[in-house]
């Protein structure tokens, strides 16, 4: 799945999550239902795994993807930010993290984060989120998001 894809999968799935009004919803609503109960029962599968190893880096990441999904943008956060103290080298390519950021109404970690992001990534094929995510959150009207 292209990153462009993937983020307007997550639009879709995390605008009404969020409060964001919405005209339409763009996915029918057994589309949605199969995706959230998918990651339901992923975060489970998860969980589960990092009950079982709570160092477990990847299943951190995996688990965020899952939280921020399903609506749960600050332990989306949580998650994202353990996987980052247990393997600091995936700070700077976490540009889900900014997403979370983003959706948890933390604006200048956001930013903070595609900066840190695209700095890491320099110019390319990487760049579609930086106008979705990244400039609403250096803008004075961040706040009223």
């Amino acid at each position: 799945m292209t990153l462009l894809r993937l983020l307007l999968l997550a639009g879709a799935l995390l605008a009404p999550l969020a409060g964001r009004a919405q005209a339409q919803d763009p996915l029918p609503a057994e589309e949605r239902t199969r995706l959230m109960a998918g990651f339901a029962a992923d975060f489970k599968k998860w969980d589960a795994e990092i009950a079982t190893d709570p160092r477990a880096v990847e299943a951190y990441s995996h688990r965020g993807d899952c939280q921020l999904f399903l609506g749960r943008f600050s332990e989306a956060v949580a998650d994202f930010e353990k996987m980052i103290a247990l393997d600091p080298a995936q700070d700077a390519p976490h540009w889900r993290l900014g997403i979370a950021y983003y959706f948890a109404g933390q604006f200048a970690k956001s930013a903070r984060q595609f900066e840190k992001y695209h700095g890491s990534h320099g110019k390319g094929d990487q760049g579609e989120e930086k106008p979705m995510f990244h400039s609403p959150c250096t803008t004075p009207a961040a706040t009223e998001c």
